[in-house]
């Protein structure tokens, strides 16, 4: 049995009945009010000075903890609506999806649910259409215009430089290297591309069109009309109205029908607190973020390069299995994959946790979760997905460059002596030999092979079904399912409730969730205007040079294995 006391958000006491129960709910009895979230505040990440940073500070999912504040607040009686904010989600469709249950809870508990729209383009509308209603700022900018995916080439680049890539690979559709190997977009590259605009758009169009009671061909041709003045989305039906954000706690009354206190709610960390006294079951939660790495995992000064380390994880992932007090790991994976014998490594410590140890391991996908991200998550009992997710990408490929030529044009001469007829393998001062060629293409087959032995052996396929549905192919959430890549699709929550059934542990019974958090980014002054500045010393847009550097990392280093996702794949 338990009781406790809540107080308001700004801690000023109320008059409250509380009784002492041993049901999971309070039980408190006050006049109703709104809560009023900002979710670009919600779900930004919070950062650490270059102290922190240097002595390893780490920090919450902000997104894990906004979704625990929207399941409070649906089962808090105090408050009988709930008005959301925002000015472009800063994610995914994947854990836009998830988002987007939130609010689905929120109204399947009776709230009422209004969200209201500074800026924003289809995603910020997607999660706003699971309200009751929708407003938007007279002058919003609404780019709600469908979903385009762009591929950037740089061969001919680097052909004028005098660099020429030699990339060896497996599959025509493992087209991470296309960047860097051609001047246009391969036919493979595009049917896939295709097939996942066609998927994504189609369920918006669906959803939108039934949750806004309109005909799916008029969502269409209003997302044909580009951009629209928030007046037209009002006509369109795509709005309920124009206001500005003083006018919410009125426009909310209206909605609940009655006068009513918007309360502003800070979004805290995840509830320490338990509902029932006594030792709780443990579930550790273990993240992997960003690109896959060796060695320790690492925050970039201005959040663009994050990186998951192999070694940090396998440590994670080696305490859990081996502590008898946690009863099941779940591993939240959000990456495009990247080093593959990283990848390989985090495998095993599952692998070891599941089958030695007897934890039960589950992995929820979050908006990507795709090529060395995808091999880690086969090291598990049950993979869920978002049916936006990005995943699959079963491939691998090995990158090197030849810059001979380039060195001729700038009158650099190499001089090198070797014991060994390859021991300069990856020197970029020439191009491979055929024996080297085809040694190398040996090698990633391999790599290949055993991927593709890994997934088989997981998902109870043959490794000739894996291959039909691998060669570097990327899915979507819902596809994979229909291929058998993952088990569900469900969020966190829902992968978190499996782990306890696995478990053992009652549906209902409570759980102590340890997240093992990531490194905390951070950004001191004289970093803060590094990606403006470079932008303009270049001329490219601060966003695209962002891309090419992811593209650029994701080769890692000369001579490793790449089990990574092209990030020039980006949806908009």
């Amino acid at each position: 049995r338990f009781a406790h006391a809540l107080h308001d958000q700004d801690g000023a006491r109320g008059t409250y009945r509380l009784r002492i129960s041993s049901e999971t709910f309070p039980s408190i009895s006050i006049s109703p009010k709104a809560a009023l979230i900002d979710l670009d505040e919600a779900l930004s990440v919070k950062r650490a000075g270059l102290v922190g940073a240097i002595f390893g500070a780490s920090v919450r999912d902000p997104f894990a903890d906004t979704l625990a504040e929207l399941r409070r607040l649906a089962l808090d009686p105090r408050f009988a609506a709930v008005a959301l904010r925002s000015r472009g989600l800063p994610h995914g469709m994947g854990r836009g999806e998830e988002l987007r249950k939130g609010i689905e809870e929120l109204r399947a508990n009776g709230k009422k649910v209004i969200f209201y729209v500074e800026s924003g383009g289809d995603l910020d509308y997607y999660v706003a259409s699971a309200a009751d209603r929708i407003l938007a700022a007279p002058q919003a900018t609404l780019q709600i215009n469908g979903f385009s995916a762009s591929a950037l080439f740089a061969a001919a680049g680097l052909d004028k430089l005098g660099v020429k890539a030699e990339f060896i690979r497996v599959g025509a559709y493992k087209n991470a290297p296309d960047i860097f190997t051609r001047e246009d977009m391969s036919k493979e590259q595009r049917e896939v591309e295709e097939a996942l605009l066609g998927e994504v758009y189609g369920r918006f169009v669906h959803t939108v069109a039934e949750r806004r009671s309109l005909p799916e061909e008029k969502v269409r041709s209003l997302l044909d009309r580009g951009l629209l003045t928030p007046r037209e989305a009002v006509e369109g039906g795509l709005l309920d109205g124009l206001g500005y954000p003083d006018q919410l706690e009125e426009e909310v009354g209206k909605l609940v029908g009655y006068r009513i206190t918007l309360q502003k709610q800070e979004v805290p960390q995840a509830a320490t607190h338990r509902e029932r006294w006594g030792a709780l079951p443990r579930i550790v939660l273990i993240r992997i973020e960003g690109a896959i790495t060796s060695g320790e995992s690492a925050s970039s000064p201005l959040g663009a390069l994050d990186s998951t380390g192999s070694q940090t994880v396998a440590e994670q992932i080696r305490r859990a299995a081996d502590d008898p007090g946690v009863r099941a790991i779940v591993v939240r994976i959000d990456s495009p994959g990247g080093d593959g014998t990283a990848s390989d490594l985090i495998w095993r410590e599952l692998y070891r946790a599941r089958k030695q140890k007897g934890k039960p391991v589950v992995a929820s996908m979050g908006d990507v979760a795709a090529s060395g991200g995808y091999y880690v998550a086969v090291g598990a009992d049950a993979i869920f997905a978002e049916p936006s997710t990005i995943t699959g990408s079963i491939g691998v490929f090995v990158p090197r460059f030849d810059a001979s030529e380039l060195y001729r044009k700038l009158g650099l001469h190499f001089v090198t002596v070797k014991k060994g007829e390859s021991a300069d393998l990856f020197s970029t001062e020439r191009s491979f030999t055929e024996a080297e060629r085809k040694m190398m293409q040996g090698w990633v087959d391999s790599f290949y092979s055993q991927f593709v032995d890994r997934v088989a052996e997981n998902r109870g396929l043959s490794p000739d079904a894996v291959d039909a549905v691998a060669r570097g192919r990327v899915w979507t959430g819902s596809q994979a399912l229909a291929r058998k890549l993952v088990d569900r699709l469900g969020g966190l929550e829902d992968a978190v409730s499996e782990a306890k059934r696995r478990a053992g542990i009652p549906r209902a019974a409570e759980v102590e969730l340890i997240d093992q958090g990531r490194p905390a980014p951070f950004e001191v002054a004289d970093l803060a205007g590094a990606a403006p500045a470079a932008a303009m010393l270049t001329g490219l847009p601060q966003k695209e040079l962002v891309r090419i550097l992811r593209a650029v990392s994701a080769l890692g280093e000369s001579g490793t294995l790449r089990a990574a996702l092209p990030y020039s794949l980006e949806v908009h």
